[in-house]
């Protein structure tokens, strides 16, 4: 920030986790001045109901700084400490006397220093800077370029409005694009069955200056995107999503030791330590965000992989203990006892992790962690996509929650603009990619293929091992039970206890999906081979372009890949195994 933190930024950003939860405003440019008292209480109310709803998520508000609403609640942000984001109309240096649109100069250029971030939006198809300059229909254009902007990366629109729908009214259509999702500019070419993503309205009541209406009391009414019919339904639909995204932001400020000793490999596994200076802010907050998301995940990665394992060995214990009590030690009713308490706290210990989301957390983490690599690398490559519009498409009900978490953070890194680092040498941006990920994901995907089918290939012969050994040894008690005519209740036991071994192996082996995972990380390591000799030629031959275009698709495949093994694994969740049921005697 360009000006001096007030004590409340401070500790604000002491508790804040990195993913923000992005502000828009639209409104008028002539506000009733009677109403500004009114107004300023209004938002600071749903500034401070928001820090009191998500006390570990950042607030940003992104304005362009227009004359009225959008200057109000621009002032009244840095005033109550929420960050700034400014998407300016069109770049500095072009028209520049015309960028502030109107009203005070000095306020515009106050409050663009005081901005956290500001992103100059390029100029539309088929405007120049001399029609800029001559062509008020131009400098339109732009403007409602920079409202599908705000409409497009922003979670809550504030709408400073008096609700009064004109057919070429800004406002009305900037909250028209919130609702029903603004698809140009800066959105991916989706398909007719794809869904542009929208959201909420906080619809402010704000009669304009000269308006009859001037006793009027300043109101706030929550507007929820069009498709909703049920009000209940949407704020809990919304409630649910902000509310993954602050647990996401408490999790990562977690004092927890183990994770915190992840962050700092995780962030050098990414971009060596010594390549870090190379990198602009923007790129750096994108780089931290990563090592961040990527050490939660292997932190609940941890407790899912303890809780699975404990689960399994805490049911075979106990189905021992029957079996044992049944056929050995009749009179050791201690066994019994045993047996009813290890299964009875394996539920319990299942309904724990359950309710501590251990394993939905470590699949989202994952996700999103894997994400905010892709979209680092390609900004280091100078691509400006966000991974937002190419991931989890097929997911949509219960994962929003990342795609919001990856806009934001593509907002407020740089948003659209080309981060002013080693991406301003292509090539070098390109090579550093190639290095440090194409190389990368190379080696580890050649690396995990072959162990996962090697642990896939344990697996089989350990359940086929027990299989086959429970048959021998049933084979054998049939042989001493015709021999003596006496059921010899040991050899029960093994039997018994070999068989579910069988089945308990076979059941993990395919919560692990290792067969599966082989198949996909080979298939990655080709990809990846592939485009490392594709690259390497491309920068030998100063084809900047086409490596860029290639460093895209191949992002896109693997957000594709890592989308395939999220589903893949929610479709797997942890429970205590189903074979521990005693049998009839």
């Amino acid at each position: 920030m360009n000006v001096a933190p007030t004590g409340r930024n401070v500790a604000d950003a002491e508790n804040s986790g990195i993913v923000p939860l992005i502000l828009g405003i639209t409104g008028h440019r002539n506000p009733s001045t009677a109403h500004l008292d009114q107004l300023s209480g209004e938002l600071a109310r749903i500034f401070t109901e928001l820090r009191q709803r998500f006390p570990h998520t950042p607030l940003k508000l992104i304005s362009p700084l227009a004359e009225g609403a959008d200057r109000i609640v621009a002032k009244l942000a840095v005033e109550n400490g929420v960050g700034l984001i400014v998407p300016l109309a069109w770049p500095a240096d072009i028209c520049q006397e015309q960028l502030h649109r109107s009203g005070n100069r000095g306020e515009f250029d106050h409050l663009v220093k005081a901005a956290e971030q500001v992103i100059e939006l390029p100029l539309a198809e088929g405007i120049t800077q001399q029609s800029l300059a001559a062509e008020e229909d131009a400098r339109n254009r732009q403007y409602q370029q920079v409202g599908a902007y705000v409409a497009r990366h922003s979670q809550i629109l504030i709408a400073l409005w008096d609700g009064v729908v004109k057919r070429d009214g800004g406002t009305s259509r900037v909250i028209t694009w919130q609702q029903q999702g603004a698809l140009a500019p800066y959105a991916a070419n989706l398909g007719w069955l794809d869904k542009v993503e929208n959201g909420p309205v906080f619809h402010v009541h704000t009669p304009r200056e000269g308006e009859t209406d001037q006793q009027a009391a300043v109101t706030m009414e929550v507007r929820y995107p069009t498709e909703y019919t049920d009000m209940p339904q949407a704020e809990h639909d919304f409630s649910r999503l902000w509310g993954c995204i602050e647990e996401f932001n408490a999790d990562v400020l977690s004092d927890d030791r183990a994770y915190q000793q992840q962050v700092a490999p995780r962030k050098d596994w990414c971009i060596p330590e010594d390549k870090c200076p190379e990198l602009a802010q923007p790129l750096s907050m994108l780089l931290e965000a990563f090592a961040r998301a990527d050490a939660a995940a292997i932190r609940f990665q941890k407790k899912t992989n303890f809780t699975l394992k404990a689960l399994f060995l805490m049911v075979v214990v106990g189905v021992g203990c029957f079996e044992f009590y049944a056929h050995l030690f009749v009179d050791s009713p201690l066994l019994l006892v045993g047996y009813i308490a290890l299964l009875f706290g394996s539920i319990c210990w299942y309904w724990f992790a359950v309710r501590r989301d251990y394993q939905r957390k470590y699949l989202d983490y994952r996700g999103l962690a894997e994400a905010l690599r892709v979209q680092l690398y390609w900004r280091i490559a100078g691509l400006t996509d966000s991974v937002a519009d190419h991931y989890l498409r097929n997911l949509r009900s219960e994962l929003d929650w990342i795609r919001q978490a990856l806009r934001a953070c593509h907002l407020v890194s740089g948003g659209h603009q080309r981060p002013t680092s080693v991406s301003e040498d292509k090539s070098a941006g390109i090579a550093l990619a190639k290095v440090f990920w194409i190389d990368d994901q190379f080696k580890y995907f050649s690396d995990s293929a072959p162990k996962n089918e090697r642990i896939h290939k344990q697996c089989t012969l350990l359940s086929f091992g027990a299989f086959w050994s429970s048959i021998a040894l049933a084979c054998i008690l049939l042989w001493v039970h015709i021999y003596t005519d006496h059921l010899h209740h040991a050899l029960v036991v093994a039997v018994f206890v070999w068989a579910t071994a069988a089945a308990l192996q076979q059941e993990y082996a395919e919560k692990q999906a290792c067969s599966i995972q082989a198949k996909r990380y080979d298939w990655m390591r080709w990809l990846f081979h592939t485009a490392q000799q594709e690259t390497e030629g491309l920068l030998k031959t100063g084809n900047n372009e086409d490596a860029q275009s290639l460093i895209l698709e191949l992002g896109k495949e693997a957000l594709a890949e890592n989308a395939e093994w999220v589903l893949q694994r929610r479709e797997r969740p942890i429970m205590p195994p189903h074979t521990y049921a005693p049998r009839e005697h």
